[in-house]
């Protein structure tokens, strides 16, 4: 998927009963996790502002 411009893989993590988001092209490691497909987008756009603003 694409979240403003930036892929991210995603998978579903059985063990935790939630699909896990991580962003490919950041420098460093950026993830996201949320229970729910339509929360994907929501908690990836949270997780890559936080990125964004830690590596300003």
């Amino acid at each position: 998927m694409t979240i403003e411009g930036h892929p991210a893989s995603v998978t579903y993590e059985a063990e935790i009963k939630a699909f896990r988001g991580k962003f490919l092209d950041a420098t460093s490691y950026c993830d996201f996790v949320t229970s729910s497909i339509e929360g994907l987008e929501r908690e990836g756009k949270i997780s890559l502002a936080d990125y964004i603003e830690t590596c300003e």
